[in-house]
């Protein structure tokens, strides 16, 4: 029996349409013949290995349904949080969920990283049918467009009780690493875990904002600008977190802020920490050695750094404009710079640690220890992830939390440092105001002292004057009374200079042993009372050769080695020559 031309075409036009539908329910019942995974727990925690499959789509084209009818291409997940080389390149990831309650339970799906170029949700039964599916939402979408008001990708789908269904997401890295960090959460426990983190990380930020605050407060009582430097070190610190953690984007709810976008502001923030970092250590450890040429050109070369790998991460803000070699370039040589920077200026700090005590470097070994313990918790910190990039160690040692942590305790032990600086200024300004006290107190004794011997001096003076006049009129009375009485026998008659020449060389003579009496008593500092008899007994006995007649007896009771000014022996001396005379002269002494 023939067929005929009408059948015949529907004939043709149904084979390759069954064919196609039999290699679908073919494909479907392979994927359903492979061994599940295992559901992927709904307790928040980070579990992709052993729960979730990936597959890349290095076209870029496939479809949902595209992958679902080729469950052979996924490969299994290896870490607890899957991270993948190829961000520009689209990747599937396929996990099982199940409500194992007894009712209809919500679920939120979560990707705990917020920079990523593009993220959609699809929630799939085992036959492929598209239960919900959220729209695609990447790192600059705004809140309006997003599920929730949170800045991490979210999606929201309920299960009946003792349903399970596949979860697939669709994931481009674009700019960033692509890294997801998938959690499942029931409703109410995400809430609560969204609580707790919030939680955290507003302690966080309190913590560092009172350490921000006390740093300024004492930048402006101790007029001291490491504790402004100081403060501003935490700021820069606190923006990368928060930036990182991706808080601004629903904070401000905006995905550039100038030239910077969102998902370049953290690693900006980064890089002004590191050079803020550089000028603490400049201020607050280097002033001891920074006379050393090639330790200013290390530091200066290190500062370039984070200039440099800032610069190369805004030339390269817009990727889309650099695209090929100059975006890998440019790549390449940030964390290059950022590397070299850090160990450069991690040696000279490892430098300084070395200098022994009474080396001319030794003044900047204990602010340099100091800070080597504190950035030791931040330099673990990036070591780790790091490592973690290359999928050296899990993701159990290294987390957003963690490095907020490990900066707040790196903080809190430069605070101990700059609190023990201040201290030991606080110390330096009383042994200063002690030591100024001292000094004054010493210029004041100084003054007063060189009052009192200006005053002597003046008292000297008075005394010179006075013994002066007093010789004065010593040489007056005597010499000038003997020289007036030679004087005037010389102006006499030359009959009576013959019979008076006796007379006038005596006279001569005794104002001439006077002056030389006086000149003696002057001469003398001082003088004891032995050396005074002994002068005294010769002035007696030339007198005694002048009158013979007379008989001299000097009786002296004070003490031999008694002493006696020159002023007192003078007087002394004058007191016994007048003595003498007017016994002589007045009372005619035979």
């Amino acid at each position: 029996m023939f067929l005929t031309l009408p059948f015949r075409l529907v004939l043709v036009c149904l084979l390759p349409a069954s064919l196609l539908v039999g290699q679908v329910l073919a494909q479907t019942r392979q994927a359903n013949s492979l061994p599940l995974p295992t559901p992927l727990p709904a307790d928040g925690s980070f579990s992709a290995r052993g729960h979730v499959t990936y597959s890349v789509d290095t076209s870029g084209r496939r479809t949902l349904r595209d992958v679902f009818v080729s469950p052979a291409v996924f490969s299994p997940v290896l870490l607890d949080i899957p991270q993948f080389d190829a961000r520009h390149q689209p990747h599937w990831l396929r996990t099982r969920v199940m409500n194992a309650a007894t009712h209809a339970e919500p679920f939120v799906a979560e990707i705990d990283y917020p920079f990523l170029e593009s993220v959609q949700f699809f929630l799939v039964t085992d036959t492929g049918d598209v239960l919900t599916q959220s729209a695609p939402v990447s790192w600059a979408s705004p809140l309006r467009n997003r599920p929730m008001a949170h800045q991490n990708p979210l999606f929201r789908f309920t299960l009946n009780s003792r349903q399970s269904a596949w979860l697939y997401l669709r994931a481009i890295g674009g700019k960033m690493r692509l890294t997801v960090p998938l959690r499942l959460h029931t409703a109410d426990g995400f809430v609560i875990a969204d609580r707790a983190q919030r939680l955290f990380w507003d302690s966080v930020s309190g913590m560092m904002w009172f350490i921000m605050l006390f740093s300024l407060f004492l930048s402006g009582i101790l007029r001291d600008r490491i504790y402004a430097i100081y403060g501003l070190y935490v700021l820069a610190s606190w923006l990368y977190l928060i930036g990182n953690e991706g808080y601004l984007l629903t904070w401000s709810n905006r995905s550039h802020y100038g030239p910077v976008s969102a998902i370049d502001f953290p690693i900006v923030s980064l890089y002004g920490a590191i050079l803020v970092s550089f000028w603490l250590i400049r201020v607050y450890i280097l002033p001891p050695v920074i006379h050393h040429r090639w330790l200013r050109w290390l530091y200066r070369t290190a500062m370039l750094g984070p200039l440099l790998a800032s610069t190369l991460v805004l030339t390269d803000a817009a990727e889309t404009t650099l695209p090929g070699w100059p975006g890998a370039v440019i790549r390449v040589l940030e964390p290059i710079c950022y590397m070299v920077s850090m160990l450069m200026m991690l040696g000279v700090l490892i430098y300084l640690t070395l200098r022994r005590a009474g080396s001319p470097d030794s003044a900047a070994a204990g602010p340099a220890r100091l800070y080597l313990i504190a950035i030791s918790p931040p330099v673990l910190q990036v070591i780790l992830g790091f490592l973690r990039e290359r999928n050296l160690i899990p993701n159990l040692f290294i987390s957003r939390e963690g490095a907020a942590l490990t900066s707040l305790l790196e903080f809190i032990i430069l605070m101990g440092a700059l609190s023990y600086q201040y201290k030991r200024i606080v110390d330096e300004r009383q042994s200063l105001a002690i030591e100024t006290a001292r000094q004054r107190q010493q210029l004041l004794e100084s003054q007063l002292n060189t009052q009192r011997e200006e005053l002597r001096a003046a008292q000297a003076q008075l005394r010179l004057k006075d013994e002066k006049e007093r010789i004065a009129r010593d040489l007056h009375d005597h010499v000038g009374a003997q020289l007036s009485v030679i004087a005037a026998n010389a102006n006499g008659d030359m009959t009576t200079v013959g019979s008076n020449g006796v007379h006038i060389g005596d006279y001569a003579r005794e104002a001439i042993q006077s002056l030389r009496d006086t000149v003696w008593a002057i001469d003398q500092s001082e003088l004891t009372m032995g050396n005074f008899r002994a002068k005294l007994q010769q002035y007696l006995n030339r007198q005694q050769q002048l009158h013979p007649a007379c008989t001299y007896t000097l009786s002296a009771e004070a003490q031999p080695d008694g002493l006696l000014s020159s002023a007192q022996a003078l007087n002394l001396f004058r007191q016994v020559q007048e003595a003498v005379h007017n016994a002589f002269k007045h009372a005619q002494a035979s």
